[in-house]
């Protein structure tokens, strides 16, 4: 049997939330994990490893230069990017070093509320399987001139791929060369996926589900993106307990 696993990445600036998502993860999960290593702290290497999380180095200099669009794209973003970006298109390259046959890449501000099994149904040579960002934001990305008519930007914190998957070759290469000219890693990857005419398994939203669409009751991974999720996630510690907790209410009998 192929194995299956999940791929996640930090550095030390994000290192916090790595208990946080474990936590969430293995309450309902069992597939191995290994974490790439975008810059880690030994305490952090040392923790993955108590966990028996693989730790993968990802050694690649990525040239993130501001551009003439800075103000475009921290609008999309906020300024928070400019710490981000470096880590964002080291993604690609630690997805060609995954250990596993099928792997699904979980950002770890990803609030995990149950089994991602389904996910593995998305891994196949001729496709890649992602969730289109929500409609409010291909908009933006649209008016703001950094998106084709038909073109769809992906959501990149949640992704279920192949091992030597040749999308993945591709966009980790054009993530070194072209990153002055792409606000991330997926908005590259969306370009390629367009350009190419290249297949897209299509994940469904429920689990990359953005709390700016509104509460979903359905959702097995709530994404926590941009300053403002990172800020509810020390603050409140995320919304498994409650949200798990009303379903079970909802499901009781009557």
């Amino acid at each position: 049997m192929n194995s299956l696993g999940v791929l996640i990445g930090t550095d030390h600036t994000q290192e916090w939330l790595l208990a946080w998502w474990w936590e969430n993860y293995k309450r309902h999960n069992t597939y191995p994990v290994a974490c790439a290593n975008f810059g880690m702290t030994q305490d952090a290497i040392s923790w993955c490893q108590q966990q028996n999380i693989e730790v993968i180095p990802v050694d690649v200099f990525v040239q993130c230069t501001q551009p003439a669009y800075t103000r475009v794209w921290e609008n999309l973003g906020g300024k928070v990017i400019w710490q981000s970006r470096k880590n964002w298109f080291k993604k690609p390259w630690a997805m060609t070093k995954t250990p596993f046959d099928k792997t699904v890449w979980i950002d770890l501000d990803c609030e995990i509320l149950d089994t991602i099994e389904p996910l593995f149904s998305h891994c196949n040579k001729e496709t890649v399987g992602l969730s289109p960002e929500h409609s409010s934001y291909q908009e933006r990305v649209y008016r703001s001139s950094l998106s084709y008519p038909g073109e769809i930007i992906y959501n990149s914190g949640v992704m279920a791929f192949t091992r030597a998957q040749p999308l993945i070759e591709t966009w980790a290469r054009a993530s070194v060369h072209h990153a002055d000219r792409f606000l991330g890693d997926q908005d590259i990857l969306s370009r390629l996926i367009f350009q190419m005419n290249h297949p897209v398994s299509e994940i469904d939203p429920i689990y990359n589900w953005h709390m700016s669409q509104g509460m979903n009751l359905d959702a097995r991974i709530i994404h926590w993106v941009c300053a403002s999720g990172k800020d509810f996630i020390r603050t409140y510690g995320g919304i498994s307990k409650e949200l798990l907790g009303f379903r079970s209410w909802l499901s009781g009998p009557n």
